[in-house]
């Protein structure tokens, strides 16, 4: 799953996507946030002023896709911020193998309730 920055677009991971399956047999996909946002518990917009249940949609992503074992999450900016929550504290519902917030990252991924591998990237 790869979720979009503050006032991004889909498409653009949906490029990425693209060459991803033209040479594996993994699928990307980019879902949109609520007005082009996602509640990441600190950061940013519309989501998390209404405070979305951004969490709980892609849980039931999840399973409408028959809830695979291997979900990985990338998030850019806002997007980073959201997959730091759900790797910090929503394991239970969302189940990564493993994330990369890149440009962003809420720095509370030291208590979270469980383990998750990480790559952490911001800046060049």
């Amino acid at each position: 799953l790869a979720f979009h920055g503050l006032g991004g677009l889909p498409a653009l991971w949906a490029l990425a996507g693209e060459e991803i399956s033209k040479n594996t047999d993994w699928t990307l996909i980019a879902p949109r946030g609520e007005q082009r946002s996602w509640n990441g518990r600190f950061c940013c917009g519309p989501a998390l002023q209404h405070q979305s249940r951004d969490a709980e949609a892609m849980a039931l992503l999840i399973k409408a896709l028959g809830s695979p074992r291997n979900v990985y999450g990338i998030g850019f900016s806002n997007g980073a911020f959201f997959i730091s929550e759900i790797a910090a504290f929503r394991q239970d519902q969302i189940k990564f193998r493993g994330v990369a917030p890149w440009a962003g990252y809420g720095y509370i991924l030291n208590n979270s309730t469980g383990s998750i591998p990480i790559f952490l990237n911001h800046g060049d």
